[in-house]
């Protein structure tokens, strides 16, 4: 004879869709990628226009940059752009790569 599960209470939509993305780890890349959108933001409107952040492999922030000259000068700045993520999305990365 087939047993059925037990079906637990009824959950909300909100709380439903709220264990889907703890399971499957959507938390994370939401993250993830509302920093990469909150990049001018984060570094300002005269860094943002020669970089963009691209994405996060890794926990590894990729941002693209237009020059090695402003690539070398963000390398001086990176700490504090570390910190600054870090007070608006805690640990979500562990470093920044700039290309």
């Amino acid at each position: 004879m087939y047993k059925y599960k037990k079906i637990s209470e009824p959950k909300s939509i909100l709380e439903a869709i709220s264990i889907a993305f703890q399971k499957y780890g959507l938390n994370e890349k939401l993250k993830e990628e509302h920093l990469c959108e909150e990049w001018k933001k984060i570094v300002g409107k005269n860094i943002a226009k020669i970089s963009i952040a691209e994405k996060i492999e890794k926990q590894i922030l990729i941002v693209r940059v237009t020059s090695s000259v402003w690539r070398n000068e963000l390398q001086f700045h990176k700490d504090s752009i570390m910190k600054k993520i870090f007070e608006k999305f805690g640990d979500t990365i562990k470093d920044i790569k700039f290309k």
